[in-house]
């Protein structure tokens, strides 16, 4: 920025396939004047601690735009791109997803549901041609140029299929030129940036998707659409400097100084357990239902407190923490003993299994199922992200909780009551430093924020 207020950007210049045309004009700047300012995110400073929220929504966007309206999709997609270009170095999740969704031949890839809960099955003589194509060029274009036209050849065929109500050729059919031209920016500099990081899937995604959008730009309006946006952003009071979302890395990466953690099983142990029983000889049946049935962890009169027998893909060398395909976590004897040293054990109850490796049946020992006592409504309606019923009394899509300090009180291990039947445990720092300190493997624990509202 300079000293008159106004942003520069360096022009990115990038060779476009089809004949070669250079495009000189930044990423950034191109989503700025195409997209809508949601959240205001390219209209006025923020503090660090906005700025770490709305990544967290982006974050939570990046995998879940599918699920949006069109108008949404739409309203939120420059501020979901320019957020993915600055931290995916740092924070990748829905990097995958988020390129899934760019690439428009996935709208023949199988079934999918969309924003309003319709299940879409295209036929199979519609998708099969387009997508073996599509991924055979992808694939080709990995080793050396393509020719236009057996990319222009692909894209009529594309526009030939019957499109899918709401699905993404339906939107980016309707995106205007500037709009299609910043994808395209951005879908180039994306790769340069991220492209040898990315895998296999991802990489094939983001070249399909640039199959596509390389062949909608239009390029030979490139002095004229540039024009556009120079006119748009003149009319904007404020535009953030480039990569505004160093702060949240920064606070991302600092030390963590939160009253409340949630409490989750790391991710390589997540699933360990693969049955559970009340009988070694048990049936397979019976081993399914029970193992689903306690997926909640939460305790009732029916919850089972006499041993249980458990299943388990590795026995060596096996943390202190892990869980069931369906989140009931295990505790060692030793993490049970430094919980009950803390005081807390009033909150859980613990019922032993018996612990065997599946496929060698050499028993790996005993461990102690968490059934958990306490259960507070404590989540911000205002501040959550996530997605959430009518009536905004169940959460149906927990992503970033935000916690009520009021509703709390001074309970130090519960779990979020709006989550059920999923379980979110929350612990309080001195806990969580509690466990941390006694060195227990397979916990991984992340701040909440907590607020007076």
């Amino acid at each position: 920025m300079d000293s008159t207020g106004t942003t520069r950007f360096e022009p990115l210049c990038t060779s476009h396939p089809i004949g070669g045309k250079i495009l000189c004009m930044h990423w950034r700047k191109a989503l700025y004047g195409a997209f809508p300012n949601a959240f205001g995110w390219k209209m006025r400073p923020l503090l660090p601690e906005d700025l770490q929220e709305l990544h967290e929504y982006a974050v939570f966007l990046r995998s879940r735009l599918i699920f949006l309206a069109p108008p949404e999709q739409v309203n939120e997609l420059g501020f979901v791109m320019e957020n993915l270009m600055d931290t995916c170095e740092w924070d990748s999740r829905g990097t995958e997803q988020f390129l899934d969704w760019l690439n428009p031949f996935n709208d023949y890839r199988g079934a999918f549901i969309d924003h309003r809960g319709n299940l879409h099955r295209p036929r199979e003589e519609d998708t099969t041609d387009v997508l073996k194509w599509a991924e055979e060029l992808a694939q080709r274009s990995f080793l050396r140029p393509l020719w236009e036209e057996q990319m222009q050849s692909l894209i009529n065929r594309l526009h030939r299929l019957p499109r899918i109500a709401d699905g993404r050729m339906e939107l980016f059919s309707a995106l205007d030129e500037l709009q299609r031209l910043a994808v395209w920016l951005w879908l180039e500099a994306f790769e340069k940036r991220y492209g040898k990081k990315l895998n296999w899937v991802a990489r094939l995604n983001l070249r399909m998707a640039k199959l596509y959008w390389c062949q909608v730009t239009p390029v030979d309006k490139l002095h004229s659409l540039e024009q556009v946006c120079r006119e748009r952003l003149r009319t904007m009071p404020w535009v953030s400097q480039p990569s505004p979302w160093k702060q949240v890395r920064k606070l991302a990466e600092g030390e963590v100084n939160a009253p409340y953690f949630t409490w989750m099983v790391a991710e390589e142990w997540f699933g360990a357990v693969v049955e559970v029983a009340t009988a070694p000889n048990a049936s397979a049946e019976e081993r399914r239902h029970l193992t689903d049935s306690l997926s909640s962890a939460l305790w009732t009169p029916e919850t089972p407190s006499r041993l249980l027998h458990g299943w388990v893909r590795l026995w060596r060398d096996m943390p202190d923490c892990l869980s069931t395909y369906r989140g009931l976590m295990l505790h060692s004897p030793r993490l049970r003993q430094r919980i009950e040293s803390l005081g807390v054990s009033s909150a859980v109850r613990y019922t032993p299994i018996l612990l065997r490796e599946k496929d060698s049946g050499c028993e790996a020992g005993v461990y102690y199922a968490v059934f958990f006592l306490v259960s507070l409504e404590c989540l911000s309606r205002t501040r959550t992200i996530g997605l959430w019923n009518d009536d905004f009394t169940r959460v149906i899509d927990l992503h970033y909780p935000v916690l009520v300090a009021s509703r709390i009180g001074g309970v130090e291990l519960f779990t979020i009551g709006e989550w059920q039947p999923l379980t979110w445990v929350v612990v309080s720092r001195r806990v969580r430093d509690a466990i941390v300190e006694a060195g227990t493997t397979g916990c991984v624990f992340r701040a909440v924020k907590v607020v007076e509202e």
